[in-house]
């Protein structure tokens, strides 16, 4: 996605930065700068090692999949052990 897409979108308040972005937050960071007024989601790629640079980067939220459910057979209480690191995560980054 570059600046000119994000105009053309700006009328929807969030903007979803898709895969190809993933993994850099920096790159949202630089987004963010001339456009604060937008609300960014980062997806895929997002996992617990790096969930908080994006928290960091000003993401509002994140968008998660494989790295939250990655087996259908996942036992409830292991996906909610997942969920609340990644909050946990999430938080601690946010009030750094």
């Amino acid at each position: 996605m570059i600046c000119r897409h994000i105009g053309e979108v700006l009328l929807a308040g969030t903007v979803t930065v898709m895969d190809a972005f993933a993994g850099r937050p920096a790159y949202l960071k630089a987004l963010r700068a001339p456009m604060n007024d937008i609300d960014f989601v980062p997806t895929g790629g997002i996992s617990l090692e790096n969930i908080g640079y994006y928290a960091q980067a000003g993401a509002v939220a994140v968008g998660m999949g494989s790295k939250l459910v990655s087996d259908r057979e996942l036992p409830s209480q292991e996906l909610t052990a997942r969920a609340t690191a990644l909050r946990k995560a999430w938080e601690q980054a946010r009030n750094a």
